[in-house]
């Protein structure tokens, strides 16, 4: 039995189609505030109060802790309240963990690490945000948890994931998506030359999936892609899928650049080797949000 948090998020719900694709319907089992009539659940309310009428979680072998709360926005990424609920869970999660657990699998995020030329497993980690600091915290519980008690521990640091489901945060790729369906102007800030790295949820999914029956010899994987664009770069891709004519406003920015570049051969190397060339994610998720986009409240 393999037991999801998170079920109801953009990567935990594209990973519950999978898992249960590849191992069945009666194998799958979401641990879940929300019921769904699409798969097996135990119900709680926090990590507490559960309802074990139809199954128990102790017999589970298999744990992929997904859920938590992820910022929508720079705002939130420093959120007191929020950003606390994401150890809190973590640790009230760990306390009903039968003992005879094979595998616990944590998402964790690359928010945890300090800026750097190129980010490894071994880049240092860093307080940039509430957020990231979160992540730190809740990492050093389920791998000390995994050595106290003989399981082992997997930590995925998820890069920047984009897909269909993604906009459901104010990030660049759907944000781009809805101005150019709206006939907006695209706004740049800054020169367009910040670096940015995007791994398809295909692949984040399925490197997760490969988690499960693989015994790696690092407990920390980044799945990240290692091929970076700039902001134009990835802005006119995005133009050339949807066939339209946009026009592109350069903004004033003062703030300080971000590249992120990622070295990503341990994920190949132990775990996946992602397939999703940028332009095919891009086209899917185009395709998603234009389907979508009369129930978008913007």
């Amino acid at each position: 039995m393999i037991a999801v948090t998170g079920t109801s998020g953009f990567i935990g719900s594209h990973l519950m189609g999978k898992l249960i694709e590849k191992f069945g319907y009666s194998q799958i089992i979401a641990f879940t505030s929300k019921e769904s009539e699409l798969y097996q659940s135990i119900n709680h309310q926090d990590y507490t109060n559960f309802s074990n009428d139809r199954l128990n979680l102790e017999n589970a072998k298999v744990i992929i802790h997904a859920g938590a709360f992820i910022p929508k926005n720079n705002n939130d990424a420093n959120n007191v309240v929020l950003c606390n609920s994401n150890i809190a869970s973590t640790s009230e999660l760990l306390k009903h963990i039968d003992k005879n657990l094979d595998k616990f699998i944590f998402l964790s995020s690359i928010d945890v690490y300090t800026e750097t030329d190129v980010i490894t497993e071994f880049t240092p980690i860093g307080m940039n945000s509430l957020y990231g600091i979160s992540k730190i915290y809740c990492e050093k519980m389920v791998l000390d948890w995994g050595i106290e008690n003989g399981v082992d521990v997997l930590v995925c640091r998820i890069g920047h994931v984009y897909g269909p489901g993604e906009e459901k945060y104010q990030k660049l790729i759907p944000e781009t998506i809805k101005r150019i369906l709206k006939g907006s102007d695209i706004e740049i800030w800054g020169s367009g030359e910040d670096l940015r790295a995007f791994i398809h949820v295909d692949d984040v999914v399925d490197s997760i999936v490969a988690a499960i029956d693989k015994k790696t010899e690092s407990n920390i994987i980044n799945i990240v892609s290692n091929h970076s664009l700039s902001i134009s770069e990835i802005v006119e891709s995005i133009i050339e899928v949807s066939q339209r004519s946009v026009n592109i406003q350069y903004k004033e920015y003062n703030g300080k650049a971000r590249n992120l570049r990622f070295n990503n051969e341990t994920l190949k190397r132990e775990l996946f080797i992602p397939k999703v060339t940028f332009k095919d994610g891009l086209l899917t998720e185009w395709l998603h949000i234009k389907k979508n986009f009369e129930n978008y409240n913007i």
